[in-house]
């Protein structure tokens, strides 16, 4: 009996011992499981940059020539067009634009009569033979010494004076007409049955204005 237990005992030390040494190997099992490094996860390698292509820089487009000012006539004898008028005459030109003409100029010298002034005073209405034509040439008259005036010339020149009775001319005397002259009745101007007599009674518009010729 004593020889089945101690059997029995040291079955149960056997067992007991390997229980122990299977413990202890789980043991170190774990323990080594626990003191594994963490695996790290596989690091992303970087995509190479995307190359551009270069740019190839924009030719600008053309800009057109600025187009040139015109030329304001200033010398003597220039044709000034009508839209130049105004810019020429503060250019300091005197200019004379023909009652008779197309609205367009020509730089004159002030102090001569130009033959263009002359040729228009010279086709001027002077031979009426009513009223209405004697309103006319009354017209015609102021329009030229206007022209003149913006032009910076004076002349004088003898015209027929008509003598109207009723609505009829009926005779034809002479008088110094002023063109270009600011307010000429001050002067006392009249007409007279000669031209030596309307020269005569224009003495003192001479003399206010002795340079001024006498054309006609």
């Amino acid at each position: 009996m004593s020889i089945n237990l101690n059997r029995r005992q040291r079955i149960a030390a056997a067992i007991a011992a390997g229980v122990v040494v299977l413990g202890v190997t789980v043991g170190v099992v774990v323990a080594n499981v626990a003191d594994e490094p963490t695996v790290r996860g596989r690091v992303a390698t970087a995509e190479p940059a995307q190359t551009t292509e270069p740019t190839t820089p924009s030719t600008p487009a053309p800009t057109e020539a600025a187009t040139p000012e015109p030329v304001v006539p200033t010398a003597v004898g220039e044709i000034v067009p009508a839209d130049m008028i105004d810019a020429a005459r503060e250019a300091g030109a005197s200019v004379y634009v023909s009652p008779n003409g197309d609205g367009s100029g020509v730089v004159v010298d002030p102090a001569a009569v130009p033959d263009q002034v002359q040729a228009d005073i010279a086709a001027l209405p002077h031979q009426p033979s009513n009223m209405a034509q004697v309103s006319d040439m009354a017209v015609a008259n102021v329009a030229q010494t206007d022209a003149m005036k913006d032009a910076g010339i004076k002349a004088f020149y003898v015209i027929p004076a008509p003598n109207v009775e009723g609505t009829e001319v009926v005779s034809f005397g002479y008088v110094v007409y002023p063109f270009g002259i600011e307010n000429p009745a001050q002067y006392g101007v009249r007409p007279a049955p000669t031209r030596e007599g309307a020269l005569a009674n224009a003495a003192a518009l001479f003399a206010a204005f002795p340079d001024v010729p006498v054309i006609g």
